[in-house]
This record gives structure tokens, C-alpha cells and sequence, in this order.
């Protein structure tokens, strides 16, 4: 595990037969957390109206423009209960621990690998080359070649490498400004100024 192996991602690990995990790898959040945004005040600054049509119940879940009904709010907390109940199970079956010591570590804390380690939720602390010794070992490799696949570069990436280039022109700055205006409202109108 790298810098952070939490919630989904220990979720995922912990198909390993051996976990390694640096000292201060951030492990464990072992739970479920749901964030729900709600706009109805926002909306009615704005003076919006909104009007939704559905049929059936339960569907103000996908409406942010409208407060949850309790029911909808009980259908969330039941979905994450058995999520969380499924990722627990999880955690006990692939790290062979008690429901009882899981509990005390678990809901959604999170631990230095060092302290990971201590609780059970990995096996050894050490870096990527220990973790593929340990693991050439296992298979009894003597002579083996690693492969490292490297994720496509971004653009910016691509600029930077190329940057004694274009050191005397302004392109990078002009990419930069680009970048950083993307997605944003680049207008101001005064009549929002008193909302």
C-alpha cells in the first residue's frame, strides 16, 4: 500500500494474501459515509420555482433542490448500514479477525500503517521493493524482470517536459490561465451582488 490505502481502497486489498503497508500509510476508514448536498435555500435566494414529476416514492433522493423526505432519509441510513455491515464481514473474512476486535477499530477510523499493523489489518511494514522481495520469496523467483506501467501524462505534463523550449515565450503561463478558467463563471453581474 502507498501514502493512503483507506475505505474502498483497503476495501480492495484486502483480497492480498500480504498486506505491506509503509509506517505512515493511512489505513483502515472502515465505513460508510453518505454526503448529501440540499440547495432549497440557495434556490429560493435566487428566487428560483421548481417543479418535479414523478412517479412512485423515493425519488427526492436524486432531487438536491428539495429537502429529503424521512422516509428517503431511512432508506439511505438502511443502504448504508448494509454497506457497512458487507465491508466489516469483508474485513473479517480476509484478515481472519473477531466482529468484537474489528468493532474497535473500525467506523471509519483511520491508522498509521505502523498502527495498521498493530491491529491487524496488514502483515508487514515496508516499502514497494520489500513487498516484491517478499513476494519473490513466496514464489521462490530467482530471476525475474518488473514491468512498470506508467499512467498517460496530461498535457501539463507534456508542457512541462518540453519547457527550455518555450522558456522565452509565455506559453506555459498562457496553458496555465487556460487551465485555471476552465469550468468557471467568467462574467460578474451586479444583480447577484445583493443575494
Amino acid at each position: 500500500m502507498g501514502d493512503l490505502c483507506a475505505s474502498g481502497g483497503y476495501y480492495i486489498a484486502t483480497v492480498g494474501k500480504k498486506l505491506f503497508a509503509n509506517p505512515v500509510t493511512i489505513t483502515g476508514s472502515i465505513g460508510v459515509v453518505v454526503l448529501y448536498p440540499e440547495f432549497t435555500e440557495t434556490i429560493n435566494k435566487l428566487k428560483v420555482n421548481m417543479e418535479g414529476f414523478s412517479k412512485g416514492k423515493g425519488f427526492d433522493i436524486f432531487d438536491v433542490f428539495s429537502k429529503l423526505s424521512e422516509e428517503s432519509k431511512e432508506k439511505i441510513i438502511y443502504s448504508m448500514n448494509e454497506v457497512y455491515s458487507e465491508f466489516k464481514e469483508h474485513v473479517i473474512q480476509a484478515r481472519n479477525i473477531s466482529e468484537e476486535d474489528l468493532e474497535k477499530i473500525a467506523g471509519g477510523r483511520v491508522w498509521l500503517g505502523s498502527q495498521a499493523k498493530e491491529n491487524g489489518l496488514v502483515d508487514e511494514l515496508g516499502s514497494l521493493n520489500d513487498c516484491i522481495d517478499s513476494l519473490a520469496k513466496d514464489l521462490e523467483l530467482k530471476d525475474f524482470k518488473l514491468t512498470y506501467i506508467r499512467g498517460r501524462k496530461s498535457m501539463m505534463e507534456v508542457i512541462s517536459a518540453m519547457k527550455p523550449q518555450f522558456v522565452k515565450s509565455d506559453i506555459i503561463e498562457k496553458f496555465e490561465m487556460i487551465k485555471s478558467y476552465s469550468n468557471k463563471i467568467l462574467y460578474y453581474d451586479e444583480s447577484l451582488e445583493n443575494l
